[in-house]
Formats: C-alpha cells, structure tokens, sequence
C-alpha cells in the first residue's frame, strides 16, 4: 500500500471511531435525562404516597371522633330510654 491510501485508511477509521464515540455520547446524554425524568417521577410519586397517607391519617381521625361521638350519643340515648321507662312507670302507678 502506498502511504497515501494508509493515511487515508487511518483517517476513515479515525472518522468511524468518532463517528462511533459522538453516538455513544448521544445514547449516554438520552439516558441520562431519562434517568433524571424517572427519578422526578419517582419523586412525585413519593410526594403523593405522603399526601394519601396524610389524608389517611385525617380519615382515621375523623372516624375515631364519630366513633366516639356516637358511643356518646347511644350512651346518652339509654340514658334517656331509662329515664322515659321510670317516667312511664311512675305515671302508670299514679290513680287517675
């Protein structure tokens, strides 16, 4: 071979290699904004996993309030049903 084609063979390969190496860097600069987008969603979801188990939290709450509330009331209600059966009882002993 004469010098002129290995320079020019030497430079096709030189071309392909950064050629090769321009892709390669390409590929890596996509992926790693995918990789940064995945770790925004990951993010956000973690955000939202928080927000519902803070709502959870606010609805355990809530329901353990209305329990007790209405453990109340029907405790109040006996009461009442009591205080009607001794009214009942007290008036139906009374002579008319």
């Amino acid at each position: 071979m004469t010098k002129k084609r290995r320079i020019i063979y030497l430079l096709v390969i030189a071309i392909l290699c950064l050629s090769f190496v321009q892709v390669y860097a390409d590929n890596l600069d996509n992926l790693r904004k995918e990789q940064r987008n995945v770790e925004k969603q990951i993010k956000n979801t973690q955000k939202q996993i928080k927000n519902i188990e803070n709502q959870t939290k606010d609805v355990s709450k809530q329901i353990q309030d209305l329990d007790r509330k209405v453990d109340k009331a029907t405790t109040d209600l006996e009461k009442v049903e009591k205080e009607l059966d001794q009214i009942e009882k007290k008036h139906r002993k009374k002579p008319h």
